[in-house]
C-alpha cells in the first residue's frame, strides 16, 4: 500500500444518456481497466455531482469513502464540479450534446483536507475548465503530481481539515441553537442536514463537528459505513432489554466494556469522543443511494447531509432535520418529543450563548481580534465539553442541573460517553461547573431580544423600551445635565434588544402530532 496522502485526482462527467460516470484517474484504479469503479467506491460519481448540481454554475463536495485496504475506515473526497456552455469548447466530442457541459474534478486522500483543499481545487478545476478542451488531461496528471508534492504526510499542518471552515458563521446563523446541535451531535442520534448549495451544507456540518475537540481531524476515520452483519434475533432483544444508565452511575460499571477504535490517538481528555464509529455515521453529504444504507440494522445512528428532497418526505427515518433555506434562514425540526425535552437549554447554556454570540460579533468589527475568531469558538466548546464531562463523571447529581439532568442521563448512555468512562482522562483537572457559571449575568438587551423572538407579540416592547431610555436621555440634556451611566446602560440595551429581533435566528420546529 502506498503511503502518498493523495490517492487518486478523479474526473467525473455527465453523460446526458448514462448519467454520472468516471471519465478520467490519476493514478489509474486497475491497470487493465484505468476507469473502472472498485466495487467500494460505487458511489463516487453520484457523490461527486450531487443531486441539484445543474441549478449552479459551481460548488464544491465534501464526502467520504470506504477505504480499499481496510472497510471498517474511510478516505476522504473533495470534488468541485463547474459547468460551461458547449458552445465555448474549441474541442467537442461526440456526446456534447447539450447546451452546457457539466463536470466535477475529485481529489481522494487518506487524511481529511476538507479546509486546506476546497480553495485549491476550485482553482483546479477552474484552470481545467479554462483549458476549454477536455482531453487535455497532461494538465490533470501535472495537479495530480503538485498535490502529492505539497501533501506529505509529515509536513501536513494539524488544523488542515477544518481550515477556512467558520464556526463564527455557525454561531451567527443558529445563535443559541448552536448549543441545541452541539448537544445533539453527543447523543449519536439519527440527524439529516439539508441545504443548498452543497459547499453551505458541508461547511454547516464540519465545522458542528470541528466543535468537538480533533474529531474532524481524528475522530471519523470509522465514521463511514460498517461491514453489513445482520444481527441475529436473540441479539437485537439483548439489546433491546439492556437496562438503561442511571444518572450519577458511570456507565463502565453498568454496561459491558466497549471496544474503542481511536483509542490510539485519544489524549489525556479522551478526545477525540468516539462519536461516529460502531455504525454512526458521518456524511458531510448523502447521495439518495444512501438511503437503503441508513435503513441497515447496521447503522444504529448518523448525521448526514443530503440534497435530495426524498430524505425529508420519508417518514420514520430521522430524529431531526436541519434544514437551512434559500435565504440562509435555518429550521431545526426536533421529530422526537422525548429528544426535545431532552435537549432544553438551562439558564447557564443560555448565558454561555449569549457571551458566544457577543464575542462573535465582536469579531466581525475587529477581524485582527482572538476573542471571537473562528478557533477562539472551539476552545470554548472544548472547555463546556470538559466541564460537562468532569460533572457527568463526577456522580454528583447538582452538577448536572447545569447541564439538565436529562440530557446528562442520555449522554451517559451514548458509546461514546462509555468509551470515555472506561478510560482515565485528564478530567480531574477540568473545570468543575459549567463554564456560564464564570460569565457575568445574562444581558438585559440579549434577554428581551431573543424573548420577543420566541413571542413576537412582545416586540411593540422594545420601542417603548427605547423610547423610555431615550426620553430620559433628552430630559436630562435639556434640563443642563449630562445622561448618566443608567440612561445610557439601558439606551444600550434597547439598541441591542432591538438588533436581535430584526435579525433571523434559527427556528426550532413543535414535533409532529401523532393521530
Amino acid at each position: 500500500m502506498s503511503d502518498d496522502v493523495i490517492l487518486h485526482l478523479v474526473v467525473v462527467g455527465f453523460h446526458h444518456k448514462k448519467g454520472s460516470q468516471i471519465e478520467y484517474v490519476f493514478p489509474p484504479f486497475e491497470k487493465e481497466e484505468p476507469t473502472k469503479l472498485p466495487q467500494e467506491w460505487s458511489n463516487l460519481p453520484s457523490l461527486a455531482l450531487p443531486d441539484g448540481a445543474h441549478n449552479i454554475v459551481s460548488d464544491v463536495v465534501y464526502f467520504l469513502l470506504p477505504s480499499r485496504d481496510d472497510p471498517a475506515k474511510v478516505v476522504y473526497g473533495i470534488s468541485c464540479y463547474r459547468q460551461i456552455e458547449s458552445a465555448h469548447l474549441v474541442a467537442k466530442t461526440d456526446d456534447v450534446t447539450r447546451n452546457t457541459v457539466l463536470k466535477s474534478v475529485c481529489v481522494i486522500s487518506t487524511v481529511p483536507l476538507f479546509g486546506c483543499l476546497k480553495l485549491k481545487i476550485s482553482l483546479l478545476t477552474e484552470a481545467y475548465f479554462n483549458e476549454r478542451d477536455f482531453s487535455q488531461i497532461d494538465v490533470l496528471a501535472q495537479m495530480y503530481q503538485n498535490l502529492l508534492d505539497v501533501y506529505e504526510r509529515e509536513h501536513i499542518a494539524g488544523d488542515a481539515a477544518v481550515m477556512d471552515i467558520s464556526t463564527r458563521e455557525l454561531v451567527q446563523r443558529f445563535r443559541h441553537s448552536i448549543i441545541v446541535l452541539f448537544k445533539l451531535l453527543l447523543l449519536e442520534k439519527r440527524v439529516i442536514f439539508s441545504a443548498f448549495p452543497v459547499q453551505l451544507l458541508g461547511d454547516t456540518m464540519l465545522a458542528l463537528a470541528s466543535l468537538c475537540p480533533r474529531v474532524v481531524e481524528e475522530g471519523l476515520l470509522y465514521s463511514g459505513t460498517p461491514p453489513h452483519q445482520e444481527p441475529e434475533p436473540e441479539k437485537v432483544q439483548e439489546e433491546e432489554e439492556e437496562p438503561k444508565i442511571e444518572v450519577g452511575v458511570e456507565a463502565s460499571t453498568s454496561q459491558p466494556e466497549l471496544t474503542d477504535p481511536l483509542a490510539d490517538v485519544k489524549d489525556g481528555f479522551g478526545f477525540p469522543l468516539s462519536i461516529f464509529t460502531t455504525g454512526n455515521l458521518f456524511h458531510p453529504y448523502a447521495s439518495i443511494n444512501f438511503l437503503d444504507t441508513i435503513r441497515s440494522t447496521a447503522i444504529r445512528g448518523y448525521t448526514i447531509g443530503v440534497t435530495n428532497q426524498v430524505f425529508l418526505q420519508r417518514k420514520g427515518i430521522a430524529d431531526v432535520v436541519i434544514t437551512i433555506d434559500d435565504k440562509n434562514f435555518p429550521n431545526i425540526d426536533i421529530r422526537d418529543p422525548e429528544l426535545r425535552r431532552v435537549l432544553k437549554l438551562t439558564n447557564l447554556d443560555a448565558r454561555f450563548g449569549d457571551y458566544l454570540l457577543k464575542s462573535v460579533e465582536q469579531n466581525y468589527l475587529e477581524e485582527s481580534a482572538w476573542q471571537g475568531s473562528d478557533e477562539w469558538v472551539r476552545l470554548q466548546f472544548k472547555n463546556y465539553l470538559i466541564s460537562l464531562a468532569f460533572a457527568a463523571r463526577s456522580g454528583n447529581l447538582e452538577k448536572h442541573t447545569d447541564f439538565f439532568p436529562p440530557f446528562v442521563a442520555a449522554w451517559m448512555e451514548t458509546n461514546n460517553y462509555r468509551i470515555l468512562a472506561q478510560c482515565t482522562p485528564e478530567l480531574s483537572a477540568g473545570e468543575e461547573g459549567h463554564v456560564g457559571a464564570t460569565l457575568p449575568p445574562r444581558e438585559i438587551g440579549m434577554m428581551i431580544g431573543n424573548a420577543i423572538k420566541s413571542n413576537p407579540k412582545l416586540n411593540s416592547f422594545v420601542s417603548w423600551f427605547k423610547a423610555a431610555a431615550t426620553s430620559a436621555a433628552s430630559q436630562m440634556s435639556a434640563a443642563g445635565e449630562m445622561p448618566n451611566s443608567n440612561s445610557n446602560f439601558y439606551l444600550e440595551e434597547a439598541q441591542e434588544a432591538k438588533e436581535i429581533v430584526e435579525k433571523p435566528a434559527a427556528t426550532t420546529s413543535e414535533p409532529e402530532q401523532k393521530p
